[in-house]
């Protein structure tokens, strides 16, 4: 996901943006017009509504006004919303709970529905069993979906070779083989995320997130 973030420098900026840029989210800066989604921090100040009214008329993508106050304003959340946002938060909401509302407008600006979660920057859609990755589908096979999910769950644990032929094979020791060809794709399909599936030697496999 590209996001553009319209700030006033303020620590609650700031913040998020570090967040986002750690869940593997794509922070814009200067003026772009292939963003996926706006935020825009309100000043408390009219220019604030000014900036979002004419962003509402360029922009045909998610946009989301995080509020001055910290406590939620009427004034600020019916304005915004009259003004065109998709959605409002008050100042002080946590940077994984926008990415959420993010996520869900994105989708329901695809016209798509459904269960989902979001993690290390993954978009999991439980409907379809499978992940996104900055609004991509990886294409995942049922048991590549099984592995995945397993290991996901389980993020910075390692995941026993038993364990796993017990989650997706139903203990089937002969399935050894299919496994080892199964992360040899898994891990392609992940090329281009920070997520790696590591091979902890004698112990199991582990999922780690980094750049």
């Amino acid at each position: 996901m590209r996001l553009q973030i319209y700030t006033d420098e303020s620590d609650g900026g700031e913040r998020l943006i570090r967040a986002v840029k750690q869940e593997g989210v794509t922070v814009v800066r200067e003026e772009t017009e292939d963003a996926d989604a706006v935020v825009l921090f309100l000043n408390g100040q009219e220019s604030g509504f000014r900036r979002l009214e004419a962003l509402r008329i360029k922009w045909q993508c998610p946009v989301v006004v995080v509020g001055h106050e910290e406590r939620v304003c009427c004034y600020e959340e019916i304005r915004s919303l009259e003004l065109g946002a998709d959605d409002y938060v008050p100042a002080g909401t946590a940077s994984n709970v926008l990415l959420l509302r993010l996520q869900r407008l994105f989708r329901l600006y695809r016209g798509q529905n459904g269960p989902f979660y979001y993690r290390n920057g993954l978009l999991e859609c439980r409907d379809k069993r499978d992940y996104e990755w900055q609004g991509k589908p990886l294409r995942l096979t049922g048991k590549e979906y099984q592995l995945l999910h397993l290991l996901l769950t389980h993020a910075g644990e390692i995941v026993t070779l038993q364990e796993i032929l017990r989650q997706v094979w139903n203990q089937k020791e002969e399935a050894t083989d299919a496994l080892n060809t199964m992360l040899r794709k898994l891990r392609g399909k992940l090329q281009g995320t920070p997520l790696k599936i590591v091979n902890r030697y004698g112990m199991g496999y582990q999922i780690t997130a980094g750049q």
